[in-house]
């Protein structure tokens, strides 16, 4: 019997748990690690419909996005300084959000 979509996700998140135990995490600093345990339960929350190479229909592949999370978010956090504001006017559910490029503000 073939495995679902679903069954084939989930059986690729308990790799990205493991590969958090790994030496590199573990010589992050407390504040790193930090950060990158909150991306990486973010990641896990995110719903995929996995094929079975492992990645969504889209090319999504959670192994290799949870790798580039933290360096990302620390230029988003720290260099780009984003903001949100108005977050609370946005509904509920799924939609999409399109970031106005305000650089020149």
């Amino acid at each position: 019997m073939s495995a679902t979509p679903r069954e084939r996700a989930l059986a690729v998140r308990p790799r990205l748990r493991d590969e958090g135990s790994s030496l590199a995490k573990r010589l992050l600093p407390a504040a790193l690690r930090k950060v990158q345990d909150e991306l990486e339960a973010r990641l896990a929350r995110l719903p995929t419909s996995l094929n079975e190479y492992g990645v969504d229909p889209f090319g999504y592949d959670p192994s290799y996005v949870s790798k580039l999370l933290l360096p990302i978010a620390l230029v988003d956090r720290h260099w780009l300084r984003v903001a949100i504001s108005g977050i609370e006017r946005v509904p509920q559910g799924r939609l999409l959000l399109i970031g106005n490029h305000g650089g020149n503000t």
